[in-house]
């Protein structure tokens, strides 16, 4: 298993892996790396773990907030997997996935 660091759009995350793609979004005050518990997925899936705006290597003077948080996640998501992907997130996160499904959730 080869672990790759890259940016897209200033937005750095590791992805490495095979299979259906999977995203580890961090929570509040965490960073990328906290789900190093959960590399061992790698084996069965294509992971995908962004740093959200000021976590991390993520470091910018840009607005910080849920729906931006929403937006660098999807754009990360998006751009490696052409649609929505499995998501896992920590419990401290749910406004942020929340944000997200809501503008993607194809039930109104």
């Amino acid at each position: 298993m080869s672990e790759e660091s890259i940016s897209c759009s200033k937005i750095p995350y590791l992805r490495f892996g095979e299979g259906e793609p999977l995203v580890f979004i961090h929570g509040l005050g965490e960073v990328k790396e906290g789900w190093n518990n959960q590399f061992e997925f790698a084996d069965q899936y294509d992971l995908i773990i962004p740093d959200l705006r000021g976590h991390g290597e993520y470091i910018t003077n840009e607005k910080i907030s849920i729906p931006h948080f929403a937006r660098d996640s999807e754009f990360v998501i998006i751009r490696n997997t052409g649609h929505i992907a499995k998501l896992e997130q920590k419990d401290s996160f749910n406004r942020i996935l929340r944000n997200f499904l809501k503008k993607h959730s194809k039930v109104s």
